[in-house]
């Protein structure tokens, strides 16, 4: 048996699944996803690209739609690539549409995972009645299910883990749906004895020091974060002796928490209040799993709240790490949870009432823990993968056996016919469109512009003179320099597609829709752009009043902020862009880097920027001009972004604007990533009339930094 998995992310719903089909049943499971990074023991992986995406043309409510036909078609066109892969069987997320477009190249059966149909009452959407609720938000609603419908329809089945996300169906689709619970790994996610706490080599807490646990992928308001942290203060005011142990990323995966605040994060937000005792808290950022495991091993009770939606998978993990279970009382968690059975349900707004639960059980563990053994025994009996799989094995079995009928294979179907299609002239094409219209056809003038080769061809509607006024006219009326790459190579292709996006396109916020938007073929796949559109775009606007003639760029990867300087430096701006010695720009990418430039502008790559040759290698390039505009990788170590900054004051000119990123709050696994935030605590003080913080929102890489170094 050949099964062929399909996510945009990866390993998701299927990374316990799929590797145990192999080790355990001798199958093969080819695994197709947008993520390079990762894999999975036996498991084939294929790494598709999305060429293009929703743009501002788009009507509000079909912008999601347009997202996911292009990631379907993105599938579509990899796979067409590997005849070889000839799946039996044939499971995809849906929403994303991965699936839509298989029929045309397999006659093999699809079972898509059904995660969630999106209604405009009893779920999320409403919830929280400070929240608003605005027309478009509603009238999207129905468009959002749009690529789920077509996926109810194109598969053969449906496959959900709860009763709850099944009854968001319609109901004429339900019976097509099959509920088995994906699996929680027990090898993991079991009970581990730690009467020390030591995780890491690090000891957590003082010692007789109760842990209550929290863990959330990112701290917002769908998973109850604030509700949390306002009852974390009043349980800490009624039993002082506790830690509070909080797993996750500060981002915002659900909702738009970010447009009520000015701080970068929902955690600053927060603590902004002041009201909090820091010294309870320990905030862990993202950890493996094994470790998340330690974690709710040594906890005396862990809360999980959630708004109406699809309980997490940290709550099963809790429950078959044997902690007691403390959760917002919500239909999707009673499926999991018998109160006063395995675990114990406040109503999600309760602030006082989770406290006053909460401290019941810090202060008499023992008298809770046989809520924490039957939590343990349900996963083992209901949730694990153990018990998953044997299910999801016959499902598969069962649902491959009877292949799709009848077979729409594309090449069967796509022909030539005998009727030859004819390409019209100007004034018949100007025919048809009326008739297409149901309008009267009226007769295009005639120009009386000629030459001695025949009508003048159209001309610019810029000029080199306005080129030099308006650097984003010309990145306008030429968005590259297709040179001399063939058409069909690789970088041809790649020329190509960013020609067709930004021709005519003429504003900021068009280039950096583009530079995020932009897929293309390897290895040019994308420009890596990781920083916030909106700060992204704020400091454009302050670099084109600048319309600098020299940049340098350090830190630079894949060329997503370079190719955006270009839009907007002066006509003849030199750009310097300088890779770093742990992380040197691909080579491949340099003549596309080098097709970025506009009029007269010139670019030089250093790919790897090694200490010792980094200043001989820049002030050689810069043929002793001063720079107007430096950006710089914040995303790496204090010492070595400073050192980098040191650099580059030598050679920056009076007024100059130095920016950086990189200004996220970071696990503490990832402390080595943060100095951009280091760099920003220093330098703001000693520029505090000309210093601004871009606050970057719900990304690894939001937050950049803008320093006028007068």
């Amino acid at each position: 048996m050949h099964v062929l998995f399909i996510h945009q992310n990866f390993p998701a719903q299927f990374r316990y699944i799929a590797p145990r089909l192999v080790s355990e049943h001798g199958w093969k499971c080819t695994f197709v996803t947008a993520k390079a990074s990762e894999s999975l023991p036996g498991v084939e992986k294929v790494v598709y690209t999305c060429k293009g995406g929703a743009t501002k043309a788009n009507h509000f409510c079909t912008q999601n739609f347009e997202n996911v036909v292009w990631e379907a078609h993105g599938v579509y066109e990899m796979l067409k690539q590997r005849p070889d892969i000839q799946p039996d069987l044939i499971v995809a997320h849906t929403g994303f549409g991965s699936s839509l477009f298989l029929p045309f190249l397999y006659d093999a059966p699809i079972i898509n995972f059904m995660e969630m149909f999106y209604r405009p009452t009893g779920g999320d959407l409403g919830y929280r009645k400070e929240l608003p609720i605005d027309e478009e938000t509603l009238l999207r609603i129905q468009t959002k299910n749009a690529m789920i419908l077509s996926d109810l329809a194109n598969c053969d089945r449906g496959w959900t883990p709860t009763h709850y996300q099944r009854d968001f169906f319609p109901p004429e689709f339900r019976s097509k749906i099959e509920v088995i619970f994906d699996g929680i790994d027990t090898a993991i996610y079991h009970r581990r004895d730690n009467p020390q706490r030591i995780i890491n080599g690090q000891q957590i807490g003082k010692p007789g020091q109760r842990i209550v646990t929290y863990v959330a992928r990112g701290f917002e308001k769908m998973r109850g974060f604030d509700i949390f942290m306002e009852a974390s203060r009043l349980i800490a005011e009624q039993y002082p002796d506790v830690l509070f142990v909080v797993v996750g990323k500060d981002t915002v995966h659900y909702g738009s928490d970010l447009r009520y605040f000015k701080e970068a994060t929902y955690r600053e937000h927060l603590l902004a209040s002041g009201r909090y005792d820091l010294s309870k808290y320990l905030f862990t950022g993202f950890v493996p799993e094994e470790t998340l495991a330690e974690i709710l091993s040594i906890s005396d009770l862990h809360i999980y709240l959630t708004e109406p939606f699809i309980a997490s998978w940290s709550m099963v993990d809790a429950m078959s790490c044997g902690a007691v279970l403390l959760a917002s009382d919500q239909r999707c968690v009673r499926e999991y949870i018998e109160p006063g059975k395995n675990g114990l349900l406040v109503e999600f707004f309760d602030v006082e009432g989770l406290a006053k639960q909460a401290v019941e059980v810090l202060r008499d563990p023992a008298a809770y823990r046989p809520l924490a053994e039957a939590a343990m025994q349900t996963v083992r009996e209901g949730y694990s993968v153990d018990v998953a799989m044997p299910r999801l094995k016959s499902f598969f079995e069962n649902v491959a056996a009877k292949k799709r009928q009848p077979s729409t294979l594309m090449k069967d179907l796509v022909r030539e016919g005998t009727i030859q299609q004819v390409i019209s002239d100007e004034e018949a094409q100007r025919k048809k469109q009326a008739s297409y219209a149901g309008v009267a056809y009226k007769p295009k003038a005639l120009s009386v512009t000629s030459s001695a080769q025949g009508v003048a061809p159209a001309q610019s509607k810029f000029t080199p003179e306005s080129f030099k006024k308006s650097p984003l006219a010309l990145a306008a009326d030429s968005p590259v320099k297709r040179g001399n790459a063939p058409a069909d190579s690789p970088l041809g292709q790649a020329l190509e597609r960013l020609w067709q996006m930004g021709v005519g396109r003429g504003t900021i916020e068009d280039w950096v829709q583009i530079a995020e938007a932009y897929r293309g073929p390897e290895p040019f796949g994308t420009l890596g752009v990781e920083q916030h559109p909106v700060d992204l775009a704020r400091l454009m606007k302050r670099v084109l009043e600048w319309k600098p003639r020299l940049i340098l760029e350090s830190g630079t990867e894949l060329g997503g902020t370079l190719f955006l300087w270009t839009r907007i430096a002066a006509f003849d701006c030199h750009l310097i862009a300088a890779g770093l010695s742990e992380r040197p720009i691909p080579e491949e990418r340099l003549p596309l880097f080098e097709a970025f430039t506009c009029g007269q502008q010139s670019l030089r790559s250093i790919p790897r920027g090694e200490t010792t040759k980094i200043d001989y290698d820049i002030n050689k390039q810069r043929d002793k001009r001063l720079a107007d505009f430096v950006f710089l990788n914040g995303r790496r170590p204090y010492e070595e972004l400073k050192a980098d900054v040191n650099r580059c004051l030598k050679w920056i000119t009076t007024g100059a604007l130095v920016a950086w990123d990189g200004l996220r709050q970071f696990g503490f696994d990832e402390k080595h990533l943060a100095g951009g935030i280091q760099l920003w605590q220093e330098l703001k003080p000693r520029f505090p009339q000309n210093a601004e913080y871009l606050s970057g929102k719900d990304i690894p890489s939001g937050g950049i930094a803008v320093i006028v170094v007068k």
